[in-house]
């Protein structure tokens, strides 16, 4: 496997600052950081006196209450530490704030590394390419052309639940990964310290995929399960009399 450093990823966390390592898996694409780690403190602590700003209309009340509610059931799940007080907190530590978009039935709590400018000091020399729809069809069609027998062949999607949640961030950046929370009946803001990677950081995305992309390549290398990779949610093809024990191992 080109990527063997993935292991140091899953097992030691991922950085939210600073230059994303260069895995070979993906094309060549450079976007430089637009400020440094001490301009990102200073930041901080110009932004420290204003944050209650942030939130003006950017959540309804119902809203509120839902991204409390789920943020405590990440402090129980072990994802989050918190509530923590801002004055517990150094002012060069940058405050993401928390807000919530209602997709459907689902509330998705996004977790804003731009306006903290975290994201800012990120510096990136790849851009990942999951496998797409195209990808998908074309492994159908390459299918197809080369079956000869009768049985029929089935389709089944998996995803990874709690995809990002699933891996941590570096200790090493702890100080990083502070969000900010509104109490409801308040207006009060909480900080809470991330321990898995944020929905909304530039290094969380290079992270995650490069860490579900290794996954894959397991199912296909050591398996031979035909499977295609997006994110966290993986298809695969397989004999109608095979999909119970790819199921299983993919499980597994």
């Amino acid at each position: 496997y080109p990527d063997m450093s993935v292991v140091s990823e899953l097992r030691d966390g991922t950085d939210l600052v600073g230059c994303t390592p260069k895995t070979g898996l993906w094309p060549s694409k450079f976007q430089p950081a637009s400020i440094t780690l001490d301009e990102l403190h200073d930041i901080a602590c110009k932004e420290r006196s204003c944050l209650s700003q942030q939130f003006a209309g950017v959540c309804e009340g119902a809203l509120i209450e839902q991204v409390c509610n789920k943020t405590m059931e990440e402090v129980d799940a072990g994802a989050l530490v918190g509530p923590i007080h801002l004055e517990d907190i150094p002012t060069n530590y940058p405050l993401s704030r928390r807000f919530g978009i209602q997709q459907g039935m689902k509330l998705r709590c996004i977790d804003d590394f731009s306006r903290s400018s975290v994201n800012a000091s990120v510096q990136t020399s790849e851009s990942p390419k999951p496998h797409t729809i195209d990808a998908f069809a074309a492994m159908c069609v390459h299918l197809m052309s080369n079956l000869s027998e009768t049985e029929q062949w089935v389709g089944q999607t998996f995803d990874l639940v709690g995809a990002y949640r699933q891996c941590a961030v570096r200790p090493s950046s702890a100080k990083y990964s502070h969000i900010l929370v509104q109490k409801p009946e308040t207006q009060e803001l909480f900080a809470f310290r991330m321990r898995a990677l944020p929905f909304g950081s530039i290094r969380s995305v290079h992270a995650f995929l490069r860490i579900s992309h290794s996954i894959w390549y397991i199912l296909v290398k050591e398996f031979r399960i035909l499977v295609t990779n997006y994110f966290d949610d993986y298809i695969s093809l397989s004999p109608g009399s095979e999909a119970g024990a790819i199921t299983s191992c993919i499980h597994l």
